[in-house]
């Protein structure tokens, strides 16, 4: 494999916790939440150990921005709210 097909696969493979994450907006009941949590939880593993986790910056400051941490984060607002 080379470089550049390293590189699109990391980018192709970084992707997937995103759609897992949106996914999970959709998924109300645990019945349909938890299996594709496990899903996500396995992927982001498979890239961790393949390409390893990156921290954003933003000038001096660090900022979580990972798909899969944010989406075991529930916090929203509600008209009902």
């Amino acid at each position: 494999m080379t470089g550049a097909n390293i590189l699109a696969a990391e980018g192709e493979a970084r992707e997937a916790p995103s759609a897992y994450a949106s996914t999970l907006k959709w998924a109300k009941t645990p019945n349909l939440r938890d299996p594709v949590h496990q899903e996500m939880d396995r992927a982001a593993t498979w890239i961790r150990q393949t390409f390893g986790c990156t921290v954003a910056r933003e000038g001096a400051n660090y900022f979580q921005c990972c798909p899969v941490a944010l989406a075991h984060t529930r916090v929203g607002l509600s008209v009902g709210g």
